[in-house]
């Protein structure tokens, strides 16, 4: 499975249009939260059509760069979650002045401009807790390799 995702992390910078901090109401980015000395909460989050494992190697990759941020070598991760909702949202009905011309002229009424309707996104998020340290655990994962990966992102 590490090998996996690290080939997955590898194919990620030639789509790193996605990757960048969460801000705003856009749901796409990533955010994280210092919860101790060496723990952090990661979480990546998209609206885009993007798979699970696609998800998770941004996370894998904003978890290596807050280790390499504090000095770290390793991190394990725990406490991994995948949440997916749909977010709907209701656009109503526009009227307006409708303008057309014909054979004998112009020709206005007024009518719907614009038919109310309904759009929705899939919104997927991968989180879990980094934990950082300075030896490699079983389950663990080698900051500089995945930085490394992922040159220019």
């Amino acid at each position: 499975m590490k090998i996996f995702l690290l080939f997955l992390i590898i194919t990620l910078s030639s789509c790193s249009s996605v990757y960048y901090k969460k801000e705003g109401w856009v749901p796409e980015g990533y955010f994280d939260e210092k919860i101790a000395e060496a723990e952090y909460l990661v979480s990546f989050q998209t609206y885009r059509k993007l798979d699970w494992p696609v998800i998770e190697g941004y996370a894998l990759l904003r978890a290596a760069e807050l280790g390499k941020l504090n000095n770290y070598k390793y991190f394990s991760t725990v406490n991994y979650k995948q949440d997916e909702f749909i977010e709907s949202q209701q656009n109503n009905e526009v009227s307006g002045l409708i303008t057309r011309e014909t054979t004998e002229g112009a020709a206005s009424v007024l009518g719907t401009v614009i038919p109310s309707f309904t759009s929705e996104h899939k919104i997927r998020t991968v989180s879990f807790k980094a934990i950082y340290e300075n030896e490699l655990g079983s389950n663990g994962y080698e900051v500089d390799v995945i930085l490394a990966d992922n040159e220019g992102q």
